[in-house]
């Protein structure tokens, strides 16, 4: 069973973006049953190199969305972006010296944490500008 369930509290009420977070709850889960699994290096360091290269592309289509939009809270997202996506390569270039449990705290922080919080601020901007 999943650590994380993808549910109204991660919604930013648009769809491509929605659909980017279950994804990214999905590769999350799989981390997480891994690490449950025993913490098998190699499985681990994939799955959060699937992690990373996919939250990059979300990243860049959101900020990109946003830019075009004039989102006042633009660059202040983009530095959310950074340190996360900075925390994750830390991480999957050293994951041996990083417990489960570690791993597991940041990404819940960041999935969690920043969805509910940063990004579903952008939900209702967007939608007044007519995307859904």
């Amino acid at each position: 069973m999943g650590l994380i369930h993808h549910n109204s509290l991660l919604k930013t009420g648009v769809q491509r973006f929605d659909d980017d977070h279950l994804q990214l709850v999905t590769i999350t889960n799989q981390l997480h049953d891994a690490i449950k699994a025993g913490f098998d290096l190699q499985t681990v360091q994939r799955i959060l190199q699937e992690l990373a290269v996919f939250a990059e592309h979300h990243f860049k289509a959101e900020e990109e969305l946003l830019a075009h939009h004039d989102y006042p809270d633009l660059e202040q997202h983009r530095l959310a972006h950074q340190q996360i996506m900075t925390r994750l390569e830390q991480l999957r270039h050293d994951p041996e010296q990083a417990h489960g449990s570690i791993i597991m705290q940041f990404l819940l922080d960041w999935l969690v944490n920043h969805t509910k919080n940063a990004d579903t601020m952008y939900g209702p901007f967007l939608n007044r500008r007519g995307l859904f």
